[in-house]
C-alpha cells in the first residue's frame, strides 16, 4: 500500500514538474522570438490535459464513461440522466467536460509567475475542477457572466457529485453541495430498480434537449433560431461566450457579416490591441452560424466594439473587470 502511495506522490510531482517546466520555457522565450500569447496558452493547456489530467485520473483508478468522463466526478443531473437511460452514444457531442473555472484562466496564471512542481500541483488540484454536462447546458454556462460554480446557478444547471445518486460527502475544495436538493426539505421519492439513476422527468428532459434540431419524419431538421437576428446588430448586441476550452469570445449573432466591425481589447495598463475576426462559420461545437473574436483575458480591462455605422460600445464581463473597477474606464473619466 505504501508503495502505491509513494508511486502516486511521485507521479503527481513528475506531472506537475513537466507543466511547470513548459510554463518556464514559454515565459523565458525572448520577446522578439516569442509566439503569440494564444499559442503559448494552447501549448500549456494541452500539457495540462495530456500531461496532468489524464495520467492523474488513470493513477487514481478513475472509472471513465466513454473513456473521458469521470464517473465519480461532478455531473449535471440531466447528463447523468442521459447516461443512465442508455441514450448516450460514444463519439457524439452529447456530453461535455466543463471546467468550473475556465482552464484558460488557470493556464494564464501558470504562465504569469514561476512555480515549483509542488506549487504547480497544489494549484492544479485546487482549481482544475470539471463537471460533465450536456452540450446544451455547456452552451448556457458559456453565456453567463458569473464565475465558478455561480455559473451553474445562473444557467439553471442542476448538479451533484458522482454519476450515481448516492453522492459522496461534499469536498469543500471542489465546490458546493448539490444545490439541486429541494429547499422544502421534503424527502426524495423512493427510486425503484427500474428508475436507475434519476427519475423519468430528468430522462425525458435530457432526451428533449438532445433531440432538439434533429430531423423529423420528413427528414428536415427543425431550425433553432435562438440568438439569430434578421436585422443589423449594434455593438451592444455582440455576446460574450465561452468556447470549447473555456476561452472567452465576443460572438456576432448569426446572419451578420464581419465587414465593418472592429473589436479592441483595452488592457489595464492602457495598451490597446485590435483583435481580428477569427472565423466566419460555425462557432465552437454548437454549430451556431456566427463570427467571433478571441478575447485575451490576461491584463484586459474592457473591450471596445465599433459597428459598421461607426458607433462604439464599451463592453465589460465578469472575467475581465466590472465597470466600477475598470482602470480603462477610469482613465476616460
Amino acid at each position: 500500500m505504501n508503495n502505491r502511495v509513494d508511486d502516486f506522490a511521485g507521479l503527481r510531482i513528475s506531472c506537475a514538474a513537466k507543466v511547470a517546466a513548459l510554463a518556464d520555457a514559454l515565459r523565458g522565450i525572448p520577446h522578439d522570438l516569442a509566439p503569440c500569447r494564444r499559442a503559448s496558452l494552447v501549448a500549456l493547456r494541452e500539457q495540462v490535459y495530456f500531461g496532468w489530467e489524464q495520467p492523474m485520473a488513470r493513477a487514481r483508478g478513475a472509472q471513465l464513461v466513454f473513456g473521458k468522463y469521470e464517473a465519480d466526478g461532478w455531473w449535471s443531473k440531466a447528463a447523468a440522466a442521459l447516461v443512465s437511460s442508455g441514450a448516450a452514444v460514444r463519439g457524439t457531442r452529447q456530453l461535455e467536460r466543463d471546467h468550473v473555472e475556465p482552464v484558460s484562466q488557470i493556464v494564464a496564471d501558470l504562465l504569469e509567475v514561476p512555480r515549483s512542481a509542488a506549487e504547480t500541483a497544489a494549484l492544479l488540484e485546487e482549481r482544475l475542477v470539471t463537471c460533465t454536462v450536456l452540450a446544451e447546458e455547456h452552451r448556457r454556462l458559456g453565456g453567463t457572466e458569473s464565475v465558478g460554480w455561480a455559473r451553474y446557478e445562473a444557467a439553471e444547471v442542476r448538479y451533484h457529485l458522482g454519476l450515481a445518486p448516492e453522492a459522496p460527502a461534499w469536498d469543500e475544495r471542489n465546490g458546493p453541495e448539490d444545490f439541486d436538493a429541494e429547499s422544502s426539505g421534503e424527502a426524495d421519492q423512493v427510486r425503484t430498480e427500474s428508475s436507475d439513476l434519476l427519475n423519468d422527468a430528468d430522462v425525458a428532459r435530457a432526451h428533449s434537449i438532445q433531440n432538439k434540431g434533429k430531423p423529423d419524419a420528413s427528414g428536415v431538421a427543425g431550425i433553432d433560431r435562438t440568438g439569430t437576428v434578421d436585422q443589423g446588430s449594434s455593438p451592444g448586441d455582440l455576446e460574450f461566450k465561452s468556447g470549447i476550452d473555456g476561452d472567452l469570445h465576443l460572438v456576432l449573432p448569426a446572419g451578420q457579416s464581419v465587414d465593418g466591425w472592429k473589436v479592441t481589447v483595452v488592457k489595464a495598463n492602457g495598451e490597446r490591441e485590435v483583435v481580428p475576426a477569427e472565423w466566419h462559420g460555425a462557432f465552437s461545437y454548437y454549430c451556431t452560424p456566427a463570427a467571433w473574436w478571441f478575447i485575451e483575458l490576461f491584463g484586459a480591462a474592457h473591450v471596445e466594439v465599433t459597428g459598421p455605422d461607426g458607433t462604439t460600445a464599451i463592453r465589460h464581463h465578469a472575467r475581465l473587470t466590472r465597470p466600477a473597477d475598470c482602470p480603462a474606464c477610469a482613465r476616460r473619466r
